[in-house]
């Protein structure tokens, strides 16, 4: 499954969907996800956002990594679910994801979850998905973040590695009365 995800082999599409939902063995399952994340058609990415809830949350995790290479509208809504999760490991693989994706879309989620989280690496991770997303709502969270004293270096260190078309809204940002 997964050699077929390297050499892009699209004929190979039905079965490995046919794995990825129905096959008994996660390891499989997981392979074949893996494969239908590689290839990347976004017809077949959609029909992975069932698999983004699997029970088994190595396939869950899985699924969602290969949304992130998704720029349909449609497979978003799981990765800002997944973020909210129960199982950490599955909510970093929807924000590894998001990462990817960089879809200022779900700039309120990731701000939330890095808000949220209590393991430094996840929520400097989480803050750096809003740097690589950029825009008014992301540089607002990344703004909004940098007033908590725990987050303040990792947010400002996200703040100053924003690409040229943010630097205004950084600057707005940084005027604001609230932040100092």
């Amino acid at each position: 499954a997964r050699s077929a995800g390297r050499l892009r082999t699209d004929q190979a599409l039905p079965e490995l969907l046919r794995l990825a939902v129905g096959d008994d063995a996660p390891p499989v399952r997981i392979a074949a996800v893996d494969a239908l994340g590689e290839i990347g058609s976004e017809d077949e990415l959609r029909k992975l956002v069932p698999l983004a809830a699997d029970p088994e949350p190595l396939v869950a995790r899985a699924a969602l990594l290969a949304l992130g290479g998704s720029s349909d509208p449609a497979t978003l809504a799981p990765l800002v679910a997944a973020l909210d999760g129960d199982d950490r490991a599955t909510a970093v693989a929807a924000l590894d994801a998001l990462v990817r994706r960089a879809d200022p879309r779900a700039a309120s989620a990731v701000a939330s979850f890095a808000r949220a989280s209590d393991v430094p690496d996840v929520w400097t991770r989480a803050l750096h998905a809003l740097e690589r997303m950029g825009g008014v709502d992301a540089i607002a969270a990344l703004v909004g973040i940098a007033a908590d004293p725990v987050r303040t270096a990792a947010a400002v260190e996200a703040l100053a590695g924003v690409g040229e078309r943010d630097a205004a809204w950084v600057a707005r940002g940084l005027d604001d009365a609230d932040v100092h």
